[in-house]
């Protein structure tokens, strides 16, 4: 199974944390969605069966490697996520974002970027970028292209500083909380233990 977004699992165009954060984490907590009613209208005949949903990952839907629970993947993924800078959280929210209905050529010549490479035009650009996608002008949209992987790259590296130093802070109050037990909770070393740590 492979992610539409994922395509050879390149960690500055793909990851399964801000996949499942934009995609799945409000359903892996037990929030509705219209899902439930889409389906009801199908089973009674109306609405348009189908789609590709092989495109769907086990990591996504949280039943892949990572082995804490949906509530402190949340909860991690929420701190990282506000200290990610909003120029790169709007990058990757439509980077992630599902759309399966695009203008004739984009999705062809844009591939996965398509979003992104269509959010970064100008007003102005957004016509020649699409002529250029429909008649296969590739000297028109090869540098949105370009643009476009460029922002997303960069804005996974802000996400990824962003998990880092929230590491470092979980890691410090842990650290802290540890000891803080610890202090209330367990005895004085003994000077005289000869395996206390005091000695």
């Amino acid at each position: 199974m492979n992610n539409i977004h994922g395509g050879g699992r390149d960690p500055g165009l793909y990851c399964p944390d801000v996949d499942w954060w934009l995609q799945c984490a409000d359903a892996a907590l037990g929030l509705r969605g219209t899902t439930g009613s889409v389906i009801a209208a199908i089973e009674r005949g109306g609405g348009v069966a189908g789609g590709d949903h092989e495109h769907v990952t086990d990591e996504q839907l949280g039943w892949g490697h990572h082995t804490r629970s949906a509530p402190a993947r949340y909860r991690e993924l929420a701190r990282t996520w506000a200290a990610t800078p909003s120029w790169a959280r709007g990058i990757l929210e439509v980077h992630y974002a599902t759309r399966s209905n695009w203008p004739k050529g984009v999705q062809g010549r844009l591939g996965r970027l398509s979003g992104v490479a269509l959010a970064l035009c100008t007003a102005d650009e957004l016509p020649a970028l699409l002529r250029a996608c429909e008649h296969g002008q590739e000297r028109t949209w090869a540098p949105f292209l370009r643009a476009a992987e460029r922002a997303v790259r960069e804005a996974h590296a802000a996400f990824a500083v962003a998990r880092g130093s929230e590491a470092g802070t979980a890691r410090s109050r842990r650290v802290a909380r540890v000891a803080e037990f610890a202090a209330v909770h367990l005895p004085d070393p003994c000077p005289d233990d000869p395996i206390s740590p005091a000695t």
